[in-house]
């Protein structure tokens, strides 16, 4: 008997009135609804409306038929005014979303729908209200704080369940009847519909779309114009991004839009391209919620499609929007009329677009044009081949969400039968599959977690064959531009192939070359410009990494030279070259400016583009680092302005407003429009202003005038140009540049301005010499050289006049840096007499004695001071090259003369009046007066004989102004210490004291300059002076060598972390050390020595593909920056080990101080081996621990000829003590080879080598191996009368081992016997042969089993055993090179034998080294292969192809059914809200007394995957916990959680099994059953026990049986998730057998 028939039994006897009663209840409700709604109040709440809602289910029986009508219509209208409805007011579900408001909710609607139900009448009231509640909601669109405040708003989310609740119980039929409530219900769902613009995505999911579509099924008859609204949000919520919206609704009325009968209700919406950008772009959405129902809708539509047979296909025109869908797209669906003109406005927007059916009845034909490829397409002929490539898709699609790569890998061939899918057939009609949707799957490849998939993606879609794959006729040209493009800015696509040699080029950057020269190849001449326009604009604006953009650059200048880009295109580059390039590193920076510019030469359109548009951008480009007159490039960029232009009669008509001409752009490319460009732009630069004045920003105008003139100075732009000879246009503007400054002097009007900017712009022309400099031998260069020459006199005259009159603000300061570049330029490109010098420096010495005797000086005065000091700075600097000749030793004696008088000034002190001046503006001013001051010190010690004064006093002047802190000076200061502590060290005038304060102050320099770019200069300079020849020769127990030891230390431990700064020590020590009065103080430093051969970090992944890409770039030798100053980044830590090497290799081993060195080097080495491998465990092969050692060891056998007699007996113990511990076989080689050397050199250590055999019996095998290798390299180099003997001692030892029970002793042991059984018969020691018969018995075995001496013979082929000769192998080739090569170290430990040459070149010129050769010339170990290291990469996975290629053999994924992926309408708001709905009567686990959260998270996970209808845990608070997440994954938010505490275990397993549940638990009992023997109900509980304790007593008596699960160990107990999960799914198991039979 259910609930009702209960409360019917006991209305009918107990005598009550049931109108009464719900009266009665009803006053009840209405009076505690006056108060305010409480959490305590509300349970009471709800067992009142449960009794109301029971009382009114018992109304209409016949038991009650008496009751008039009347009574009913007065009580019900009661209920829904006075209890309902003021209930849905008061509750607010958007603030407060208890469970108990929602359960109250329930009850509302439920009584709601009785109500209705009895009364029909009393829907069309509620629908009436609710209708306006909506409304007056979608007007007013309150906030949280608007429903607390005002009471005459109802919260939508409150309506939406109640209205979710009734018209799920009204019928269908009442609705119908009454018309009233269609048309209201209707008027309900535009009202919805409008409000998804602002709802938020989870009330849409979990109320909203199960209201829309209850109106929907009420209104049958307008559901074609529902559908349009709906369509109408979708196409809108698209088109704004609003995230999961469209999806949402798309799956919500899935059964709508797509049913299953394949009748789409007349509006099919699988007919419009919208539909199907919407679905791909879910697919290939960020979000994993939307690409989840973009798949489930794609599988739903193929399904039935392949079901019935469907014949669809998409119109191409439908992807233009009709004016409603326009209006829709920017404002939604709702229009400024209201509701009521909705349903007709949409009847009209269904007629939108409405296309037959019939238009693919012609497929079989192939008459569809190329220009119209239908997105999505179906017809039965197809069908077969459409569902397998379909299936390909979405399997692809699916497992892209999986993160396991080797999950994905064995699908990715797939790909290749979409691309297949994708060409156009042979015979015309459409291809089964659109583009688009190839390229969904690469955009969401290219997004993926796993560096592999991107990468598999970026080679997938830069190897497709453009002109099979119609993507670009697809138009796919965006994506190909824009997201594809972009997706390549992952640095990590840009690595060399693992195991090719350093200096390979990325694969992608050649796959990059062909994909352009694709694109170029595929596209039509009049479609290329607007495509590789956007390419290039994209990359201009994109946000790059310097090795992305310099291999897109590398590609796009690889192009075809064909004029496309627009004017638009070419300022776009200005962007990059002004923007993002600023940061790039130099020698990156100046590859990507030589490739723009090529791109630029090869492209540009000059119909388009004017040439001065062409020259702002070519002004960007650095002249320092790539754009040198004499460089490719430069040559390049000549001959395109060379070359012959393409006239466009449409450009007639442009006016070329940068001159203020009419000309076009074309003809400003012209001989004479180069000209007048030319004139113009110099007569604009030149004209000035009176009372104008110089600034940074004339530099710009100067540099493009400048340029564009040394472009023009040569014969080929002569001819165009239409000149004399080559310079005439340069020497033209050169005169008027002279003109001006020779007539400035004089001419008392003219504007200092225009003669500043005539100083520039000859500087500048000057400067953009480049390579080729002051050549005599160039035209242009000669022209220069006579213009400096025609106004050097006047230049000097206005300079000296300039600094010392004019310079009194802050302003003019810059003129001073533009004067000093002018002295210099005077000085070296004109023959200029030593007076000149004199009279400038005169003037300066002059003004400077005049000065210092003042007591307060202005600013003016300072910057007098200031201009003095910078004017005699650069006669000094010029004096210090090697171009300054003998004639300027009275300009020398002059700064003698000078220095005598003047007090060296260790600071230049701000004005006081000046307050306004921040200290960092004048702290630039002040390094600039010291910087000069000390450059006339330094020039003046240098080549001014005898001294003005005693060196030593210039030291504390010199720490002084070292403590001052300004790296510039610093610089300079240390240059002078460098000339003056060899010559005080000499005369013994400074202590060591003074010397140890001087370091100390130059040391402070070095770390205060660690963050700035002047950094290697000062470091450079201090290393300079602190390890000085003279100061290396000071006493090894001195202070100074001491100190210097100690700043070693301290480089060494900063080199660590910045690459370079051990180098610059390295250089110089070996500099200093190196000749051979020199090389015995390198004692002192022997732990120096030992630190620079062990250094070298492991340098990070990204620092690694730096040198990799530099080292490619270089070798490749194209388009890299020709200055030489621009040298590409290199792992500097190789240089160290180059230096250090080179001076050991310069040690004399007949030089017996030499080889006391050498010795005490090898000691320290041995230690030191010692000291790091027991310092670490990390012992795995390329650890820096493996690394170091082995540099140790190198090191050690590089000296081993070296050592002293006295050493000898430690070395060799050292070296097999070693052996028994060293499991690196690069080290263990070098140990091996050191053994060797150490026996042939002495007799008596060969014959110890024979106890070894008895020493190392039960030791490690790979001793015995390495004792075993080490018998076969030393017999052939004894002598003749010792072999024999060796050969037999040797073969005697070695033959029991062949029988040895390890495997690796035993395959060694037979090696070796046949290398010795070779070795003898090839030195002919035939007796031994004629003694041993049998061993030639075993030779022959070897070489002919091939099966079981396969080992042995690929040892025998190893370069160890095959080619190493110990004595012609000694090279430093072999050592550091050849052998980490072959043993697999890591490549930044390989050091190429050029190297080592080119540090050393008089090694070429005098020979080698006196102990070991450079290079090995037997190339022998060509012949060997290295180590057999497999790499697996992405460009293997053609291994796990099929046969057929397809990929279509089994993998580790199937497609889930779209039936189950749980997105139907009636659970798609389930699902959103994060609960999955009880799947029936099933089987309930109970876990309440399990207390171990990843127990539970575990079995969490089990019950959902096995469908467990109701999950029990003992708190809820468990299912927060992060260990119970980790290990449920998302399960908890898709199955029913319930709480249930321990104390209430007991009632709750009463009360299941009331409602039927057989209770299960899992406990081994004396009469449990075993679960092999026990067939589980449908309706079944499992109780779990707890980890230790099991199942209390108490419960197992409620119990109806225990089960066990069968067992056959000693253990006799399961963890507690094992056991459940084996009985979940034997009960899961027993029901699929049950259902399978009943089917």
């Amino acid at each position: 008997m259910d609930q009702s028939q209960v409360v019917k039994t006991l209305l009918c006897h107990s005598g009550l009135n049931i109108f009464k009663t719900l009266s009665g209840l009803v006053s009840d409700l209405e009076t505690s609804l006056q108060t305010e709604l409480t959490y305590h109040c509300i349970g009471n709440l709800c067992e009142k409306f449960q009794t109301v809602k029971e009382l009114l289910g018992v109304c209409n029986c016949d038991e009650f038929a008496g009751s008039t009508t009347e009574q009913l219509s007065e009580v019900i209208s009661n209920i829904v005014s006075k209890v309902c409805l003021p209930v849905t007011a008061l509750i607010h579900i958007s603030l407060d979303a208890r469970p108990d408001f929602l359960v109250l909710l329930g009850h509302v609607g439920h009584i709601l729908a009785e109500c209705s139900r009895l009364d029909p009448s009393t829907l069309t009231v509620l629908l009436t209200k609710i209708s306006a509640h909506i409304d007056t909601y979608l007007k007013e669109r309150p906030t949280c704080f608007d429903l607390e405040k005002d009471s005459s708003l109802v919260d939508i989310h409150t309506l939406l369940e109640v209205l979710r609740t009734v018209l799920s119980m009204v019928h269908v039929s009442v609705c119908e009847k009454d018309k009233q409530v269609s048309e209201l219900t209707k008027t309900i769902f535009f009202q919805i519909a409008k409000a998804l613009d602002f709802l938020s995505v989870d009330l849409i999911g979990s109320v909203a779309i199960s209201v829309l579509i209850r109106c929907l099924k009420v209104s049958i008859e307008a559901v074609e114009a529902f559908l349009v609204v709906i369509w109408g949000q979708v196409v809108y919520f698209s088109s704004h991004d609003d995230d999961r919206k469209q999806y949402l609704i798309l799956c919500g009325f899935a059964n709508h839009f797509f049913p299953t009968s394949g009748n789409c209700s007349g509006y099919d919406i699988r007919r419009k391209v919208l539909f199907w950008n919407i679905l791909q772009n879910g697919l290939q959405s960020k979000d994993s919620v939307n690409r989840k129902r973009a798949l489930y809708l794609l599988k739903r539509i193929v399904d039935i499609c392949e079901s019935i047979g469907a014949n669809v296909e998409t119109d191409p025109e439908s992807l233009e929007l009709g004016s409603n869908e326009k209006h829709i797209e920017r404002h939604g669906v709702v229009s400024d009329k209201g509701i009521a003109g909705l349903e007709d406005q949409f009847k009209v927007f269904n007629t939108l677009d409405k296309k037959s059916e019939d238009s693919i009845d012609d497929v079989e034909k192939g008459v569809t044009s190329a220009a119209h490829f239908p997105v999505f397409w179906w017809h039965p002929s197809k069908g077969v081949a459409l569902a397998k490539v379909w299936e390909d898709f979405m399997l692809i699609a699916e497992v892209l969400e999986e993160k396991q790569v080797h999950v994905i890998r064995p699908l990715l061939p797939r790909v290749k039968n979409l691309v297949k899918a994708c060409e156009l057939p042979d015979n015309g009609g459409h291809p089964l599959l659109h583009t688009s949707w190839l390229k969904s799957v690469l955009y969401r490849s290219s997004r993926h977690e796993s560096l592999q998939i991107m990468r598999w993606a970026s080679d997938t879609v830069l190897s497709l064959d453009l002109k099979q794959c119609p993507v670009l006729e697809q138009g796919l040209d965006e994506y190909l531009t824009g997201e594809m493009l972009f997706s390549l800015r992952e640095a990590k696509l840009y690595v060399r192939e693992p195991g090719s040699p350093v200096g390979c080029m990325p694969p992608i950057a050649d796959k990059l070359v062909q994909f352009f020269k694709g694109c170029w190849a595929s596209l039509s001449p009049e479609h290329r410009g607007a495509y590789f326009c956007r390419t290039i604009q994209n990359v201009c604006e994109g946000e790059w990494g310097p090795i992305p953009l310099v291999f897109i650059c590398r590609g796009l200048a690889s192009l075809p030279a064909a004029p496309c880009l627009d004017k638009t295109t070419v300022l776009a580059t200005r962007k990059l070259l002004t923007g993002y390039l600023v940061a790039v590193e130099t020698y990156f920076r100046g590859i990507i400016q030589v490739y723009t510019v090529r791109i630029l030469l090869k492209l540009i359109d000059k119909n388009k583009v004017p040439l001065e548009d062409f020259l702002q951008i070519l002004t960007l480009v650095k002249r320092d680092e790539c754009f040198l007159k004499g460089t490719k490039i430069w040559q390049e960029t000549v001959d395109f302005l060379a070359g012959e232009e393409i006239s466009d009669p449409n450009s007639k008509g442009v006016a070329y407003e940068a001159m203020g001409t009419d000309i076009g752009p074309a003809s400003s490319w012209t001989g004479p429009g180069v000209k007048a460009i030319l004139e113009q732009g110099l007569t604009k630069y030149l004209d000035t202003e009176l009372d104008s004045r110089y600034s940074s920003a004339d530099h710009i105008p100067a540099l493009t005038v400048a340029r564009l003139l040394m472009l023009t100075a040569n014969e080929s732009m002569a001819t165009k140009l239409r000149d004399e000879c080559p310079c005439a246009t340069l020497r033209q503007a050169c005169q008027k540049i002279a003109g001006i400054v020779n007539a400035i002097n004089n001419h008392v009007y003219m504007s200092q301005h225009k003669a500043d900017k005539a100083i520039l712009l000859l500087h500048l022309l000057r400067l953009e010499m480049g390579l080729i400099g002051m050549d005599k031998m160039d035209p242009a260069s000669l022209v220069i050289q006579d213009t400096v020459t025609t106004c050097r006199d006047e230049l000097l005259v206005y300079i000296s006049r300039r600094t010392l009159e004019d310079l009194k603000e802050m302003d003019d300061v810059p003129l001073l840096d533009l004067y000093m570049d002018s002295i210099d330029m005077v000085a070296r490109a004109a023959t200029l007499s030593p007076v000149k010098f004199t009279n400038l420096v005169n003037t300066c010495t002059t003004c400077l004695s005049r000065l210092a005797v003042e007591q307060s000086l202005t600013l003016h005065r300072k910057l007098q001071q200031l201009s003095c000091m910078s004017i005699m700075g650069a006669v000094a600097n010029f004096l210090s090259c090697d171009t300054a000749n003998q004639r300027y030793l009275s300009v020398i004696g002059q700064f003698k003369e000078f220095l005598q008088k003047w007090t060296i000034m260790t600071s230049f002190s701000k004005p006081t009046a000046e307050k306004s001046l921040s200290q960092q503006e004048w702290g630039k001013l002040a390094s600039q007066f010291l910087q000069n001051q000390w450059q006339v010190v330094m020039v003046t010690i240098v080549k001014g004989g005898a001294p003005w004064c005693a060196l030593t006093e210039l030291l504390p002047l010199a720490i002084e102004t070292l403590s001052v802190g300004v790296e510039e000076t610093a610089i300079v200061v240390l240059k002078c210490l460098i000339q003056i502590i060899p010559k005080v060290v000499s005369e013994g005038s400074c202590p060591d004291a003074s010397l140890c304060q001087i370091l100390e102050s130059s040391w402070a320099c070095v770390q205060e300059a660690r963050r700035i770019p002047s950094f290697w200069n000062v470091l450079e300079a201090f290393v300079q002076v602190a390890y000085l020849p003279c100061l290396l020769s000071f006493p090894k127990d001195s202070l100074v060598i001491q100190n210097l030891r100690n700043y070693a230390d301290k480089l060494i431990e900063q080199g660590v972390d910045k690459n370079g700064v051990v180098n610059v020590l390295a250089n110089q020590i070996y500099r200093a050390l190196f000749p051979p009065d020199m090389i015995r103080h390198a004692g002192k430093f022997v732990g120096l020595i030992i630190d620079l051969c062990m250094f070298g970090g492991l340098v990070r992944r990204g620092v690694r593909q730096v040198y990799e890409i530099c080292a490619a770039l270089k070798e490749a030798g194209e388009d890299c920056p020709e200055n030489t100053l621009l040298l590409p980044i290199i792992n500097e830590d190789i240089q160290v080990k180059i230096k250090v090497t080179s001076l050991l290799c310069h040690l004399d081993p007949a030089d017996s101080t030499h080889c006391c060195l050498a010795t005490e080097v090898v000691q320290l080495c041995c230690a030191q081996y010692v000291k790091v491998a027991d310092g670490s465990t990390n012992r795995f092969a390329n650890s820096l621990v493996h690394r170091q050692r082995h540099r140790l060891i190198q090191t050690v056998l590089l000296l081993q000829e070296l050592v002293t007699m006295e050493s000898v007996e430690p070395l060799w113990e050292f070296s097999w003590s070693s052996l028994e511990v060293e499991t690196q076989p690069s080290i263990r080689h070098m140990l091996e080879w050191l053994i060797v050397w150490a026996m042939y050199r002495h007799k008596h250590l060969r014959h110890k080598i024979w106890a070894l055999f008895e020493k190392f019996h039960d030791t490690k095998n790979l001793t015995m191996c390495s004792l075993l290798g080490i018998v076969i390299h030393l017999g052939p180099h004894l002598p003749a009368d010792e072999q024999e003997e060796y050969y037999s001692r040797s073969m005697q030892h070695i033959l029991p081992w062949c029988m040895a029970h390890h495997f690796q002793t035993r395959i060694y042991s037979q090696a070796v016997l046949v290398k010795l059984w070779e070795q003898s018969a090839q030195l002919g020691l035939h007796q031994i042969h004629t003694r041993n018969p049998i061993l030639q018995t075993m030779v022959d075995f070897n070489q002919s089993n091939c099966n079981s001496t396969k080992n042995v013979k690929r040892l025998l082929d190893s370069f160890f055993f095959k080619f190493l000769d110990f004595k012609k192998d000694f090279m430093l080739e072999t050592l550091y090179y050849i052998m980490p090569k072959m043993t697999a170290l890591t490549e930044e430990d390989w050091i190429h034998p050029k190297l080592f040459t080119l540090e050393n070149p008089h090694w070429t010129e005098g020979g080698p080294p006196k102990f070991i050769g450079v290079e090995n010339e037997r190339n022998k170990f060509k012949e060997c292969d290295p180590a057999q290291w497999r790499y697996l990469t992405m460009r293997n996975f053609e291994d796990v192809e099929d046969i057929d290629g397809g990929g279509g053999g089994d993998v580790q994924k199937k497609i889930m059914p779209w039936q189950q992926m749980a997105l139907e309408e009636d659970v798609v708001a389930e699902v959103e809200h994060g609960v999955k709905p009880p799947v029936g009567a099933g089987l309930v686990v109970v876990t309440s007394l399990i207390n171990k959260v990843p127990n539970l998270g575990g079995l969490c996970r089990t019950s959902e995957i096995f469908g467990v209808s109701e999950y029990v845990l003992g708190k809820l608070q468990y299912a927060e916990d992060k260990a119970f997440q980790g290990l449920s994954v998302t399960a908890h938010k898709w199955i029913p959680i319930t709480e249930v505490h321990e104390d209430k275990l007991s009632d709750y397993l009463q009360h299941k099994r009331l409602e039927g549940y057989t209770l299960v638990g899992v406990e081994q009992t004396a009469h449990s059953v075993c679960l092999t023997e026990y067939t589980f109900p449908t309706k079944t509980l499992l109780l779990l026990g707890n980890e230790k304790e099991g199942i209390p007593v108490e419960l197992i008596s409620l119990l109806d049986v225990c089960v066990e699960i069968p067992q056959q160990g000693v253990v006799r107990s399961l963890n507690v998730h094992v056991s459940g999960a084996i009985l979940i799914w034997e009960y899961r198991r027993q029901q699929l057998m049950k259902n399978a039979a009943a089917s």
